[in-house]
């Protein structure tokens, strides 16, 4: 139980660290500053690793979970698929 419940929160953590990511580079303009748009350049392709793999880790564990619908991975799953949506659509 101790092991899913880190599953969890790492998966939430690692949507929720995307999303805000792509909020703030769709927001601010983060080559302003010379500093920040190095830092934003380096984190681009691990936040983009990171949408785009927890729906799959999240669809897995709702696989496993035998597709019940009162699981967390399946709301997981919707909310880090809304993430690539987003991400995806922009225009």
């Amino acid at each position: 139980m101790k092991h899913r419940n880190r599953t969890i929160a790492a998966l939430l953590f690692g949507t929720l660290l995307a999303f805000a990511f792509w909020t703030v580079a769709q927001l601010f303009d983060t080559y302003k500053n010379a500093a920040v748009g190095a830092i934003f350049e380096m984190a681009w392709l691990p936040m983009l690793a990171i949408a785009f793999g927890v729906p799959l880790v999240a669809l897995y564990f709702w696989v496993r979970e035998r597709f019940k619908v009162s699981s967390v991975f399946l709301y997981l799953f919707l909310l880090s698929a809304l993430l690539v949506y987003l991400i995806v659509s922009q225009d």
